[in-house]
């Protein structure tokens, strides 16, 4: 029977398997304790004394476990952030036979962390991870594939892409971004995301971005950087005021009437409408609340009849413009007067058509861009901030700004063309402001005579020429025209 003597003057409690006594002392001890070293060499020299008495199985693990116990991990595990990897890095133990290292990625405990990376050297570079904290943990292996039974580990702390510094103009219509990259940041930047009034408009790897607004207005642009890791930083945002396009000017002014569709609104002189009206009658306003009397109202908080309000109201009317418009560009416009104290949010929506039959999807916005259109459907919601909210719109109005045009060429003017030479316009005009025509490179002076009919829709107009004599003479002119289209 094994001597216990040596074990007990250690003060290690005494278990009838050796293996198991191995276990129990490896679990309870440290690495460095000269005990369990001691102790271990007395289990080494009485596991030999009870071969025959435990499982080849048990005896197995009862060296493994005292090897992994001897075998010591490495130690000052660090790390630094390069821009592209986090590169780790350790101290060699001193303890001979230790043949590789493996490194895991978590926070709770080694079992349950994700595998990294194996390595025989004492730095790695690792891929970044998402997220601004991480822990990773090392162990050594020796020659038989025996893990250390301690780790070390390292906590990865990650800065997020800071803002960017943005350089923002406006040249005519365009909007010209360009920014530089983060000031601060752990990892590189793989894309910025752009936006616009707060819409996501898309990404881009290069550090300049231009706009073309077709529509004046105040618009506010964001730039985010993303990093390799895919860690979102700071958005960095500049507002820009764009005034009317070049070539539009405005076609037509409608103030409304407000005779169209209004939900929970009463109309009022002016014309003006009050939104947010609750229509109820005597009963459900006084009784299904408890008041007895309009003194009761007023002690409630709400001093005006038709209170308490709704919270939502809608006005909305669509706009005949009589003939078909191309490229033009919807603003619409109001005023709003506050009957009580508190905030009433209106929101724009604009929809169109051809037809009068088929619109399309309302959008969002009191200045739009319009391809074609006739018809113009205008939508606006009222959202209170509670039911004592009163609010008067008036001066509904919608403006519509068309764009103008140039063309222009050479065309040939004829003696023989006895009602006039025809020169087609090669743009489809809705409408011609002006045309002017000149001999090009003429050697005496000569008049040219256009004769247009200014009809809607118009494709040609005629010309004349004639020399200082008044004889009409063939020559090639040189025309110009400007029109909606």
């Amino acid at each position: 029977m094994p001597d216990n003597t040596a074990l007990i003057a250690l003060g290690l409690p005494i278990i009838k398997d050796r293996s198991e006594q191995a276990l129990a002392i490896i679990r309870g001890r440290h690495i460095e304790d000269p005990k369990l070293y001691e102790a271990l060499v007395i289990l080494a020299e009485q596991v030999g004394l009870v071969t025959r008495s435990i499982s080849p199985i048990t005896r197995v693990l009862a060296e493994r476990v005292a090897v992994s116990v001897l075998l010591e991990p490495p130690y000052d595990f660090d790390y630094v952030l390069t821009g592209t990897t986090i590169r780790l890095s350790w101290v060699r133990p001193s303890i001979s036979g230790i043949l590789l290292y493996e490194i895991r990625f978590g926070a709770v405990n080694w079992d349950s962390s994700d595998f990294v990376v194996r390595t025989a050297s004492t730095s790695v570079d690792v891929n970044p991870f998402t997220g601004l904290v991480g822990t990773y943990r090392i162990k050594s292996i020796n020659d038989q594939g025996i893990y250390s039974e301690l780790e070390d580990t390292v906590v990865v702390n990650v800065i997020p892409p800071g803002p960017t510094i943005i350089n923002a103009s406006v040249i005519d219509n365009n909007i010209l971004l360009a920014w530089t990259d983060p000031i601060i940041g752990s990892f590189n930047i793989e894309f910025y995301s752009i936006y616009r009034d707060g819409v996501f408009q898309g990404t881009t790897r290069s550090t300049f971005l231009s706009f073309f607004e077709v529509v004046s207005g105040t618009y506010k642009y964001g730039i985010v950087p993303v990093d390799i890791a895919n860690n979102v930083g700071s958005v960095s945002e500049v507002e820009l005021v764009v005034n009317q396009p070049p070539d539009y000017v405005l076609q037509d002014e409608h103030v409304s009437s407000l005779n169209g569709v209004l939900v929970n609104g009463l109309r009022r002189a002016g014309p003006s409408i009050l939104v947010c009206v609750a229509f109820q009658n005597w009963q459900v306003h006084f009784t299904s609340r408890f008041w007895l009397d309009p003194e009761d109202q007023v002690t409630a908080g709400y001093p005006i009849y038709i209170q308490p309000a709704e919270l939502t109201a809608s006005y909305e009317e669509i706009v005949d413009y009589e003939v078909v418009l191309s490229n033009v560009i919807a603003v619409v416009r109001y005023n709003t007067e506050m009957i009580t104290a508190g905030d009433c949010d209106v929101f724009t929506y604009l929809s169109w058509s051809s037809d009068n039959v088929t619109y399309t999807p309302f959008t969002p916005g009191a200045s739009q861009f319009i391809p074609t259109m006739r018809y113009l459907k205008v939508r606006l919601e009222f959202e209170s901030e509670n039911d004592k909210v009163l609010m008067r719109l008036f001066n509904l109005t919608m403006s519509l700004s068309v764009k103008r045009e140039n063309d222009g060429g050479e065309a040939p003017a004829l003696v023989t063309d006895v009602d006039g030479s025809v020169v087609y316009f090669t743009k489809a005009f809705k409408d011609v402001e002006s045309i002017t025509a000149t001999v090009l490179s003429p050697t005496e002076p000569f008049t040219v005579i256009v004769d247009f009919v200014d009809i809607p829709n118009p494709t040609f107009f005629k010309v004349y020429v004639f020399d200082t004599t008044g004889n009409r003479v063939s020559k090639t002119i040189e025309w110009k025209a400007r029109g909606v289209v």
